[in-house]
Parts: C-alpha cells; sequence; structure tokens
C-alpha cells in the first residue's frame, strides 16, 4: 500500500445531476430515450422524450450512472444513446492520467453501500452530489488501476455471458413447456400439431385427442398441510428441528434455508418431514405467489411442512408427479389459481384445498408423460448447472473486488482470468 495515495474523489471527478425533463414530451415510441433510476441497469427504456434537449444531458454506452433515491443503484449504461433525468447522476474522471474510469466504476460501488447503511430514512432514502464530493479512497497508481479494472471487466464479462445463456434457455423452456403440455408427443417422438393430429376442446384449450382433462381431485391421493408453531426466526442448525416459512416454496424452486428453528420439541411430528420428490405448492401468499410450485431435490433432514405450506401426494397409477409440477405452472392452471384466490388483504391471497382438488388439469398416458417430463428435466439441470456457475463467478467476483481494490493482493503481476 506504499505506493497507494489516499485522495478525496471530489478533486478527481465531475458529477452531472439529471435535468427534468418536460413530461409533456413524453412518449412511448419516438424520441430520444430517457433514463430514470428503474432503467440505469437495462440495456433500454420504456420511455422517450421527443422535444429539445441539451447535448450536456446525452448519456453514452458505458457511461458511470448513480441513482441518487432508494437503492443508490450503480451501472454503467449498457444501451445506446439516452437523456440523463433527474434523481440520476453521472460521474467521469476529471482525469484519465490519474483516475482510470472502468476503475472509478468498481471502486465506488462500496462506498455508496457504505453511504447508504449509514443514511437513515422514514420513506425512501435521497442521495446527494455532496455525499459523493466527500468519499475519499486510496488510490493505486494508474497503471495498477488500469489492471484492476481489466481483470474485474473480464470477470463481468464472463458473469454476462453466462447470464445469457440462462436466459436464453429459459426462453427455451418455456416454448417447450407451451408445446409439450399443451400438444404432447406423438409415438414418433414428435410435437404434435393440429396439421398433423386430431385435437379436440377441453376446459383447458385444445388438446390431443388421446389426453383428458381432469380435475386434481382424480390424480390426488391426499393434501398434506403441517402446523406452524410460534418460533423464533432463525434457522434450524444441524441436528435441530426447523419449520418452513411459506417462502421456502419459490418459482427458481426449494429453498431449505427457508424454516425457523422449532424449540419445542412437543410439535415435532416426523409424519410432515418435508421427502425428496415432494411436491409443495403455498396456500397462502402474495397474489403472484399463491398457489405456486415447487419440486423438492435432495432436502436436509428435519424440516417440517407449515399450515401455509401443502404437500401433493399424486397418486402415481394415474400420474407422474413430475409432469404435474411442470402442468401446475402453466398459464391456463395460473389462471384458475387466481379467479379463486380469496383476502381482503391486497398483499395475501389464500387458496383452499378445495380450489385446488378442482383445478383442471391435462393428462396423458402415463409414457407420454415420462417423455414429457424428461425433456423438461434435462433443460432444467442444465439451467440449474448455469446458475451454480453464475454464483460460483459473482462468489469469485466479490473475492477479487474486495482484494484487489484494497489493495491487500497487488495485481502488477496478475494474469488475466480465463
Amino acid at each position: 500500500m506504499d505506493v497507494w495515495k489516499n485522495i478525496k474523489l471530489v478533486n478527481y471527478i465531475n458529477i452531472l445531476s439529471g435535468f427534468a425533463f418536460n413530461s409533456d414530451f413524453f412518449t412511448g415510441e419516438e424520441g430520444t430515450p430517457l433514463i430514470r433510476i428503474r432503467d440505469i441497469n437495462k440495456r433500454n427504456t420504456d420511455i422517450n422524450f421527443s422535444g429539445k434537449f441539451s447535448d450536456k444531458y446525452l448519456i453514452k454506452k458505458g457511461d458511470l450512472l448513480i441513482g441518487m433515491d432508494g437503492d443508490f443503484e450503480v451501472a454503467q449504461w449498457k444501451g445506446e444513446n439516452a437523456l440523463l433525468n433527474q434523481r440520476v447522476c453521472k460521474i467521469e474522471s476529471n482525469d484519465k492520467n490519474r483516475l482510470n474510469q472502468i476503475f472509478l466504476f468498481y471502486r465506488i460501488i462500496n462506498e455508496i453501500k457504505l453511504i447508504n447503511n449509514i443514511i437513515s430514512a422514514t420513506t425512501v432514502k435521497h442521495l446527494s452530489t455532496k455525499d459523493i464530493d466527500n468519499i475519499q479512497v486510496n488510490l493505486p497508481p494508474i497503471d495498477e488501476q488500469t489492471k484492476i479494472a481489466a481483470i474485474l471487466s473480464k470477470t463481468d464479462k464472463a458473469i454476462e455471458q453466462t447470464e445469457r445463456i440462462i436466459a436464453k434457455y429459459q426462453r427455451i423452456k418455456t416454448g417447450l413447456m407451451q408445446d409439450l403440455l399443451t400438444k404432447g408427443i406423438d409415438e414418433n417422438g414428435n410435437i404434435r400439431s393440429e396439421e398433423t393430429h386430431e385435437f379436440k376442446d377441453s376446459p383447458v384449450g385444445r388438446i390431443p385427442v388421446e389426453w383428458n382433462a381432469v380435475y386434481m381431485d382424480e390424480i390426488l391421493y391426499n393434501i398434506e398441510a403441517g402446523k406452524s408453531p410460534n418460533c423464533i426466526d432463525v434457522p434450524a442448525g444441524s441436528g435441530q428441528w426447523g419449520v418452513l416459512k411459506v417462502s421456502a416454496v419459490r418459482p427458481e424452486g426449494f429453498q431449505s434455508e427457508e424454516n425457523k428453528v422449532l424449540e419445542n420439541s412437543n410439535f415435532i411430528n416426523p409424519k410432515y418431514e418435508v421427502k425428496d420428490k415432494d411436491l409443495l405448492i403455498t396456500r397462502s401468499n402474495t397474489y403472484d405467489l399463491v398457489g405456486i410450485v415447487c419440486l423438492v431435490k435432495n432436502p436436509p433432514p428435519n424440516l417440517l411442512l407449515c399450515d401455509k405450506t401443502l404437500r401433493l401426494i399424486i397418486n402415481k397409477n394415474k400420474s407422474s408427479v413430475d409432469f404435474i409440477f411442470y402442468v401446475l405452472q402453466m398459464p391456463f392452471v395460473r389462471s384458475q389459481i387466481e379467479i379463486h384466490a380469496t383476502g381482503s388483504s391486497g398483499s395475501m391471497k389464500n387458496i383452499s384445498q378445495e380450489t385446488i382438488r378442482h383445478l383442471i388439469v391435462p393428462r396423458p398416458e402415463k409414457t407420454e408423460q415420462t417423455n414429457i417430463y424428461k425433456i423438461l428435466n434435462k433443460i432444467d439441470k442444465y439451467i440449474k448447472d448455469e446458475k451454480k456457475q453464475l454464483n460460483k463467478m459473482r462468489r469469485k467476483k466479490t473475492g477479487l473486488m474486495q482484494d484487489l481494490l484494497t489493495g491487500k493482493v497487488r495485481c502488477l503481476n496478475l494474469d488475466l482470468p480465463d
């Protein structure tokens, strides 16, 4: 650290606060894109400005932006030329020979987080340019700044590439689910079409003539609900029993860490312990999350159902658990849930076991069900593996930022990451 020096950031940067553009010229299509706080981490916006403006407020790809309200997001603009709206500011180095612009981006992130943690507010937090002016940092020589910026940029590029791969395969999965769960697979392994196969009308839309539309009650063996005793909001440790929170069931899968430790052993009932291949559904949650499902895979021991998380026990002679897991995510099922969700609260809704039993779902023969879910399982596994890799890269980036931006690890002799 002997060659690093402590500097006041205001002497090294220029700050440009956004402009309050006249809303009379806001448009959804024509004009120049307008960057608001909600847009700074995107590549485009959904609002444009069609009036006259000063080029002073024109933002270009790569410019460093900070949201001045809320969470104080820091981002490099990823889109094309756009306008800087009020409550967003642009920061740039005033001397590229003293302060590398990309190094500035990575270095300022943690400082803005620290300010966010310090500022108190009863409603929305506000960041001022004075707060940014007062930031002091230890600054390495410019050649070391450049090397740090290159290492972190390459790591970010790898993260973005993985994110794009995940998004691509999630789109593929969505399309496959729509085709496979409404058209199915014929005896030749091809997705059916109405040009080559017979279809019929049903309560869930057009389906192959070989399929039936049935109530869930016809394929359910039972529905089980646990209990929710009073527990401290601390996850169960090794050897302890825990009660699931409703947040354990998420669209992205089962979240075993979302539980509360069960201190009173009188409430331990192994009958309601969550097991591998359990199909869980939330009976109470927000409007968007009530009735969502997850398929449990290799859960830790000693986790119990709560009263808001139901276990659907499928009659395996009539249907496959994996197949029903995918079917219950489809829009034609989701619409049935939303229609029957009750509750006066705008934030919390409920569905009854009776509603679940009367959900109408398509049911092909078991062999076809197996062929369908094997395809979807395969793409799910691919997405899961990519997400693991993504999390690994994010942890690596966090470690690199901690080491390189503090000088704990000097980088001049380090190679760029692969």
